[in-house]
């Protein structure tokens, strides 16, 4: 029995969403591939985005009911949204919704000196943290994003945050969260969240908003559909949303396209003296690649053999990508059906003749 696999052929580039007007944006699978990009290494403002990494050093550094005394410095900052006094009393936890859901610059503020003692000494710690993830194009000054000198980052750099923030199952459900209600021990705020595709868009469970006057609009964006995660960044945008929208849309698209379909042959996959047959996908295997990109190879079951029926499972097909990765497995089925070989009597007749004086000649 032989194996065969078609061969591979390179990819055209893939056309970019229409009329998105992010200066520099991508679209990523959950397994970091890209399926769209422009300018994504660029570095830029990036406005409140910043409180991504906020808020994963505070959850890496303090628990969730510690108690956070607002500083006058905290409620001195600007554009506070939830309108910090200094003396009040938090749980991170409770700043964290805030920071996340309504984009707290005093929340920012307030947590960072809480695990740090100063900002100063926390942004010291979002950069090492960055170091360690590879943000290589990201610089921090500040805990929330508000334009400065030497404050930026990338698109690129935005979807591994992302990513990594989305790993914790408290800040993930923290930025799915449209609107909640949070207590300190003075009083009781209500905060919406300031991503609208929550609400909008299907699927949508995050990331953070952000806007400056030298960001412009800014937006990470994840969604779920079918149990396949994408994240969409949008940077220096006329409209975040639409953008960001358009380019889940693209990548959705993408997901949907089927590399290999149920039912389809693959050539050559086993000969014998009997015939021929090929196997047959059993399943459709979806994924960003074009199928022009990606080849398919044949795996034999172990210990197959003859007869076989049309329809019975034989091996695995591989889908691979353009250099011999395998992107998925599917079982294989046999296009149709091959006979055990004859028997031919007269020579297991004289094989049974030379086994029979052999066994006489040893004794």
């Amino acid at each position: 029995m032989l194996a065969g696999a078609a061969p591979a052929i390179t990819a055209s580039a893939a056309e970019p969403p229409l009329g998105i007007t992010c200066s520099s944006c991508l679209v990523v699978a959950e397994d970091g591939r890209r399926l769209f990009a422009r300018a994504a290494e660029v570095p830029l403002p990036n406005a409140s985005t910043t409180k991504m990494m906020t808020a994963i050093v505070v959850l890496s550094s303090a628990d969730l009911d510690d108690e956070v005394v607002v500083s006058p410095g905290a409620a001195a900052v600007p554009g506070g949204k939830l309108g910090l006094l200094a003396g009040e009393r938090w749980s991170v936890h409770e700043l964290l919704q805030a920071l996340l859901v309504a984009s707290s610059n005093d929340a920012a503020v307030a947590l960072a000196e809480h695990v740090a003692g100063s900002e100063t000494s926390f942004v010291e710690v979002m950069n090492r943290r960055a170091a360690r993830l590879g943000l290589e194009a990201t610089s921090f000054t500040t805990s929330h994003g508000l334009d400065a000198e030497g404050h930026s980052s990338s698109a690129a750099d935005l979807a591994t945050l992302a990513a990594e923030l989305l790993d914790s199952p408290v800040l993930a459900e923290i930025v799915d969260t449209s609107g909640t209600t949070i207590e300190s021990s003075e009083r009781a705020a209500t905060i919406e969240n300031t991503n609208l595709l929550l609400e909008t868009y299907p699927g949508a469970d995050g990331v953070k908003t952000g806007f400056t006057a030298l960001a412009g609009n800014v937006l990470v964006a994840s969604a779920e559909r079918d149990g396949r995660r994408l994240i969409a960044v949008a940077m220096h945008s006329a409209d975040a949303f639409t953008d960001a929208a358009a380019l889940l849309d693209f990548g959705f698209r993408k997901l949907r396209r089927g590399i290999l379909l149920a039912d389809e042959t693959v050539q050559d996959a086993i000969v014998s003296d009997a015939g021929a047959v090929s196997a047959v996908a059993a399943q459709t295997v979806r994924g960003p690649e074009l199928p022009e990109s990606v080849r398919f190879s044949f795996q034999v079951s172990p210990g197959l053999s003859l007869p076989i029926r049309e329809g019975e499972v034989i091996g695995l097909i591989h889908v691979e990508d353009e250099d011999g990765g395998i992107l998925d497995s599917v079982p294989a089925t046999s296009s149709g059906s091959l006979s055990a070989p004859p028997v031919d009597w007269r020579r297991e007749l004289i094989e049974d003749v030379l086994a029979a004086a052999g066994h006489l000649l040893g004794e």
